[in-house]
């Protein structure tokens, strides 16, 4: 599937690790963004949550301290 240009595929995310998830999702409030999902902790340890910016692409933040680095030994 070709994405039209200047327009990021609808079905990934971008992911952005930040020290302060709740002022995270506030300015992403305040600057017309949606939040889709709210702030949880992921099976896997991820404190996070999931959003659209003000355009419509697909965002996550994750709290830097929680990022998922993958499995031992990967």
């Amino acid at each position: 599937m070709r994405c039209p240009p200047n327009r990021v595929n609808s079905n990934q995310y971008l992911y952005f690790a930040t020290a302060d998830l709740e002022e995270m999702q506030a300015r992403v409030n305040n600057a017309g963004g949606k939040i889709t999902a709210r702030i949880e902790t992921m099976p896997w340890g991820e404190r996070m949550f999931y959003a659209r910016d003000p355009f419509g692409n697909p965002i996550s933040f994750v709290d830097e301290r929680t990022v998922f680095r993958g499995s031992p030994g990967t």
